[in-house]
């Protein structure tokens, strides 16, 4: 894992813990009320504590919904700091930490990596055709589930494209090996 991510993910459980530890302390020493102010200020920090967990091995929609919830998270730290919650600036200062620290290109290419199992991401589809068009498939890497092409189809006479067993016009397969759709 890059150091952004894992700084990422260390900035998520300090803030949480930081906000639960406050939500004790202010529930025990001002009552109800202010423990639920500190609980809504650190309330997304609860939901990205929850998805900081799973960064080691999930996809991007991870990343673009820490990203989401840290911006939510800075509405709320906003607030709470208007209503004149004490340590409210806490939150926001770890809330634009994190989407600086996903927002980096080495966190995206962390997410959008290639599995250890060999199985793309659903991003990233072959496009050529290995049996028809003559060019070895890179290992590992096949057709993505859900794919209308297959590597049993034929070549169109004259074209060296593989037929669509969807029936349509033109194939979407091409030559140049890899492509993101």
């Amino acid at each position: 894992m890059p150091g952004t991510v894992r700084a990422a993910q260390v900035v998520i459980f300090a803030t949480t813990g930081l906000g639960v530890l406050l939500t004790v302390l202010a529930g025990v020493a001002a009552g109800a009320e202010a423990a639920g102010r500190f609980l809504g200020t650190y309330l997304m920090a609860l939901v990205l504590f929850v998805l900081a967990f799973r960064y080691p091995k999930a996809g991007n929609g991870v990343r673009t919904a820490s990203i989401v919830l840290a911006s939510l998270q800075i509405l709320f730290a906003l607030s709470a700091t208007a209503r004149g919650v004490p340590l409210g600036v806490l939150p926001l200062g770890s809330a634009v930490a994190v989407i600086v620290l996903l927002g980096q290109g080495g966190a995206g290419d962390w997410f959008r990596r290639y599995r250890a199992n060999g199985v793309p991401p659903q991003h990233i589809r072959q496009t050529h055709h290995p049996r028809t068009l003559g060019t070895p498939a890179p290992a590992g890497v096949g057709f993505a589930s859900g794919d209308r092409h297959t590597d049993r189809g034929r070549p169109r006479p004259g074209t060296g494209r593989a037929a669509c067993r969807g029936g349509c016009r033109p194939c979407p397969i091409r030559t140049e090996g890899l492509t993101i759709t």
